[in-house]
C-alpha cells in the first residue's frame, strides 16, 4: 500500500490549496508540517528539495519487510 505525505507549513496558501485539491479529489494523505516535524523534512529537503508543498510517496510494503 502506497501513502502519500504532504510537507507543508501554517499560513502557506499554496499549501492550502494543494491540500484542498487533495481532499476535492478524495486523495488520502498524511499532512506533515515542516516546523512540528522538522527532523522529517530536513532529511526529506536534503534529498528532494526544500520548497513548500512538497510530497513524497512511500510504499507501507517497503517499510515492513525485514
Amino acid at each position: 500500500m502506497k501513502q502519500l505525505v504532504v510537507f507543508s507549513m501554517e499560513g502557506c496558501p499554496h499549501c492550502q490549496e494543494f491540500k484542498k485539491i487533495l481532499s476535492e479529489s478524495n486523495v488520502e494523505f498524511v499532512n506533515r508540517d515542516i516546523h512540528e516535524y522538522s527532523d522529517e523534512y530536513q532529511l526529506f529537503s536534503e534529498v528532494k528539495n526544500d520548497l513548500v508543498p512538497a510530497f513524497m510517496i512511500i510504499d507501507e510494503d517497503d517499510t515492513t519487510k525485514s
